[in-house]
């Protein structure tokens, strides 16, 4: 997974971001079948963490949300979300996952950011 720029940090971390996610993302998610209610989640490409926000509203038992940028997950943190971990971390390496530990992986339109995302999926 690559960094993002300083313009895509601004970018991924304003209010019409937030409001594409929150009015067309997750529900097109939804429309497809996604309901996390007492699932194990893990988000690849959290970001600031606005995706668990929308995602805490689905209950799920447990989510984990990884990003390579530490000052997004510092970002996501500061959500204050009780139900939710963040941790630092490149989404093309999750050895330090249990295989069949997760029932959702998913993520919010970062898949251009992975060089090599086919073998990550």
């Amino acid at each position: 997974m690559t960094r993002l720029s300083d313009k895509e940090f601004k970018a991924m971390n304003n209010p019409l971001r937030q409001f594409f996610q929150r009015r067309v993302e997750f529900p097109a998610m939804k429309r497809m079948g996604l309901q996390c209610e007492e699932k194990d989640v893990v988000e690849l490409g959290c970001g600031s963490g606005y995706g668990s926000v929308l995602l805490q509203t689905q209950h799920p038992r447990s989510y984990v949300g990884m990003d390579i940028m530490p000052e997004q997950i510092e970002l996501a943190k500061k959500r204050g979300l009780t139900n939710a971990e963040f941790r630092v971390q490149d989404v093309t390496d999750l050895g330090n996952v249990e295989s069949g530990s997760k029932d959702i992986v998913l993520v919010f339109a970062i898949l251009h950011h992975v060089p090599r995302w086919r073998e990550t999926v």
